[in-house]
Parts: C-alpha cells; structure tokens; sequence
C-alpha cells in the first residue's frame, strides 16, 4: 500500500495537466497581490494535502470506480468545478482591469 501511494503522488505530481491545474488555482488565489513566502508555503502544503486524501479515497473507493453512472457523476461534478473556476479567473480578471 505505501508503494502505491508513493507512486500515485509521484505520477500525479509529474503529471503536466496536474501541474497546469494547479498553478492555475495559485493564481486565481494571487489575484495581482504580493504573496509571502508563508503564504506559498501554505498554498503547496495544501496541495500536497489534498493530493493525499485523493489518493487515499481513490484507493479505497476503487469498485466504485467501475461503475458507468459513478463516472459519470464524477465527469459532470469535476466540469462543473472547473466551469466555475473559469468563470471565477474571467470574473476576476475583468474586475482588475
């Protein structure tokens, strides 16, 4: 269990649209401010975090996985999400200019 943890961060850490999605959600968080090197410390530590308790509710949630209605529930939650950050960075940004 330990390698497949290990492994599952590290591919998903080296994984570019995991990297791209990322820093796409430390931006919208840094909105044009100065940002401390706590507040990026914080920001990497709950990405590690969350990575972490993905892994694990993928892991143990794997025969929900199969199913078809299960992946479509999570396909149209997940594009909802990022339909939302989206709209949130466009917002966002025609408010600071």
């Amino acid at each position: 269990d330990k390698n497949f943890l290990f492994g599952g961060f590290i591919l998903h850490a080296s994984n570019p649209l995991a990297i791209v999605f990322w820093f796409g959600i430390f931006g919208t968080l840094n909105k044009g401010q100065s940002v401390s090197f706590l507040d990026v410390l914080f920001i990497m530590l709950g990405i590690i975090f969350t990575q972490l308790i993905l892994l694990f509710l993928f892991r143990f949630t794997e025969r929900l996985k199969n199913k078809p209605s299960v992946l479509k529930l999570i396909n149209i939650i997940s594009g909802l999400l990022f339909l939302a950050l989206g709209l949130k960075t466009l917002f966002n940004l025609i408010l600071i200019q």
